[in-house]
Order: structure tokens, then C-alpha cells, then sequence
């Protein structure tokens, strides 16, 4: 983030507005971090009154838990606990998304990828318009900090194989596994095909 030396508020307000700056206001509204427990590893939560800030994979819990997590966190452990039943395939969360509006058009592809089905990073390239743009597509993919909400595994090499993912290729390989556990009987898994 960088910061802006504007005397004027019109200014300053364009400025934002044309994604030159990131400004996140901090009304009363302290982050806290809360560690889930899943059947895959821990997951970092981390949010405020209002949003989720970021979800990631830890290797161990970083400190206790507040006694009295925020609704939003308690929202976002309600559809962890059913996706890993197998009883959830999308979610729908209050995210904070800060980004470049290439990022944020990735990030939110990455939600029309269909439960336990895959993607390549050339093939979202070339859905978001632009073949050449496959290095800023992974680039994004990479920076992404909402695993599994927003499903980031889900996007292979164009060769079928895994490649890159910033949770490790065991996570992914396990996501990928467990999405595919719970397709609703007789429903086969639907690769998109452009």
C-alpha cells in the first residue's frame, strides 16, 4: 500500500477510486485471528466485525482462541465444519477483497469453477479474455488469501497435472480428493472444456 501525499480529499477520493491506493478504514473494528481445526490442517481466520480478512493454512496454532468469536467467524467455521462433511461446495461469506481489479476478475472466476472439477491456468486465461495474461493469472492465483473459499486448488497445469499452490501440492491433492468423495451419487465430474 502506498501512501498518498494529497492535500485535497476530491483528490485523494480519485485517487482510490482509480485503484491507485488502498484505503481501509478502521472504525472500531479490530482484527482477530481464530484458529479452525480441520480434518486437513489448521486454518487461520482472520477478521473483523464485518469480514473475512483472510482464511489460510498454518502449520500450528499461533495462540489460543477468543473465548467469543465474532458472528462472521462463527458463520465462517458453520460452513467450514459443512464443507468438510460434504455437505457444502460454495460459499458464501462476507470477504474483505483488496486487490487490482485483474486480481479480483481471478479471484472471482476461481468461484465459477464447479465443485470437484478442474481448470487450467491457460484455460481461466483464456475465459478472463486474454491467453497471454496465464503468468498474472497464477500470479493472482498465487496471492489468493481465502483457500478453499475461494477455490484456488481447483486450477492445475495445462498438462492435467498439479502444479502450484501456496498450501503445498498435498493440501490441493487432498481438496481436490475430498471434493470429489462427496459428488452427489450418479453425478459425474464435469471438466470445463473451452
Amino acid at each position: 500500500m502506498r501512501r498518498c501525499n494529497c492535500n485535497n480529499i476530491d483528490t485523494f477520493v480519485e485517487l482510490i477510486s482509480k485503484g491507485l491506493y488502498s484505503y481501509r478504514l478502521k472504525l472500531d473494528m479490530p482484527e482477530i485471528k481464530y484458529y479452525y481445526d480441520s480434518p486437513l490442517c489448521v486454518l487461520e481466520i482472520q477478521a473483523n466485525d464485518k469480514f473475512i480478512l483472510s482464511l489460510i493454512f498454518v502449520e500450528s496454532k499461533g495462540i489460543d482462541n477468543p473465548a467469543q468469536p465474532t458472528l462472521v467467524i462463527n458463520h465462517c467455521i458453520l460452513q467450514l465444519n459443512q464443507y468438510f462433511a460434504g455437505e457444502r461446495n460454495a460459499f458464501e461469506l462476507p470477504l474483505e477483497i483488496i486487490g487490482t481489479d485483474f486480481q479480483k476478475k481471478v479471484w472471482e472466476a476461481l468461484r465459477n469453477i464447479p465443485f470437484a472439477s478442474t481448470l487450467s491456468y491457460k484455460e481461466l486465461a483464456m475465459q478472463l479474455g486474454d491467453i497471454k495474461s496465464i503468468r498474472a493469472v497464477a500470479h493472482a492465483n498465487a496471492l489468493n488469501k481465502f483457500m478453499i473459499v475461494l477455490p484456488c486448488h481447483r486450477l492445475i497445469g495445462t498438462n492435467g497435472k498439479l502444479v502450484g499452490y501456496a498450501g503445498g501440492l498435498s493440501r490441493k491433492q487432498w481438496l481436490l480428493d475430498h471434493e470429489k468423495k462427496f459428488l452427489p451419487s450418479g453425478q459425474m465430474r464435469l471438466e470445463l472444456d473451452l
